[in-house]
């Protein structure tokens, strides 16, 4: 079983409204959408900062494409 935390956000109204509709659109309740959406922002930082360490230990700077980076490694 998934252990679950619950937090409360306070949102500008218009971010607000949005999630309300894009929740309709999927039909999922908005804490629903807003937990996943969270998710898949944690998950874009950390690919963010894995990117950065990688580029970092092959001592190139963050305007390498992720192909060239590819092609570094292997």
């Amino acid at each position: 079983m998934i252990r679950m935390s619950q937090i409360t956000l306070t949102l500008p109204d218009k971010v607000a409204a949005e999630l309300a509709e894009a929740s309709k659109q999927v039909n999922c309740a908005p804490g629903d959408l807003a937990a996943e959406l969270v998710q898949r922002g944690l998950a874009v930082r950390r690919f963010k900062v894995a990117r950065e360490a990688v580029l970092g230990s092959l001592g190139q700077q963050s305007t390498v494409t992720d192909a060239d980076a590819f092609k570094l490694l292997w």
